[in-house]
Parts: C-alpha cells; sequence; structure tokens
C-alpha cells in the first residue's frame, strides 16, 4: 500500500478504490490518498463503489462485520437537462386566478398610496420597543 500514498485518489482504478475502500477506514486511507475521509466518500458515491456501513469497523474488530458486498457494473449516470414545459399550449406558465395580474392598467386603477393613512402605520399603535428590543437591551446583548 505504500505505492499508493504517492498517487491522489482519483488517480487510483475503481476496482483498486473498491479493495482499500474495504481494507481500511476511509479516515485513515484518505490521509494516505491526500484527501479526506469525506472526499474519499464522495469519491466512492460518483464511481459507485460500495463502502463500509457504520459500524463495520467495530463489527470487523470482534469478528463479526457483514460481507463486503460485490461491486457492482459502473452505470454511467444520464445528463439530463432540466425541461420547463410550456402549459396547455400557451407557451407561457398558467398563473393561478388567485394571484392578481400586474399589467399596466391593473397598476393605474391602484389608488394612490397615502402616507397619512393611519392604518398602514401599525407602529403607531405602540408605546416604546417590542418585547424583542427590550430583552435584547435588558441584557445588552445587541
Amino acid at each position: 500500500m505504500d505505492d499508493i500514498v504517492t498517487r491522489p485518489a482519483e488517480e487510483i482504478s475503481r476496482e483498486e478504490l473498491y479493495e482499500l475502500v474495504w481494507q481500511t477506514p476511509m479516515s485513515k486511507l484518505g490521509a494516505q490518498l491526500a484527501t479526506n475521509g469525506p472526499g474519499l466518500a464522495a469519491l466512492c458515491r460518483k464511481r459507485q463503489i460500495p463502502t463500509p456501513p457504520l459500524g463495520y469497523w467495530q463489527k470487523k474488530s470482534i469478528g463479526r462485520a457483514p460481507e463486503m458486498p460485490p461491486l457492482p457494473s459502473f452505470e454511467p449516470p444520464q445528463k439530463t437537462s432540466p425541461s420547463i414545459k410550456p402549459v396547455r399550449g400557451s407557451g407561457r406558465p398558467v398563473v393561478p386566478a388567485s394571484v392578481p395580474s400586474r399589467d399596466a392598467e391593473s397598476v393605474a386603477e391602484l389608488p394612490p398610496f397615502d402616507e397619512d393613512d393611519e392604518s398602514l402605520n401599525h407602529r403607531a399603535e405602540r408605546s416604546g420597543p417590542d418585547g424583542l428590543v427590550r430583552g435584547c437591551s435588558r441584557k445588552n446583548r445587541c
């Protein structure tokens, strides 16, 4: 295994990596392959290499490790691009009727905004800071 130390994990064959992963814990093997355990696990997922389950090394130490599964054949993932299909042949997505339209005509029909309207000023009903601000200022953690 000393000759492997000089090679990056990406250069090791799929079959060789499969054997190594089942012989040595990934945290130790990752250090030998100039990577880390999570990086090695990600590489195994990418190459579709089964890895030992949690608790495998403890069970192996007492002679109760599950059997090593066979290396499955590699099936490259199919690259599919997401597709957005026009709905109902219109070429535009369907907008639910509950969503108001925002075209120029509907905007022109809106009443003008009145800054003095007290119904819009919810803070006018409060006298002082709310509970969160009061608690924060008491504890001086703001």
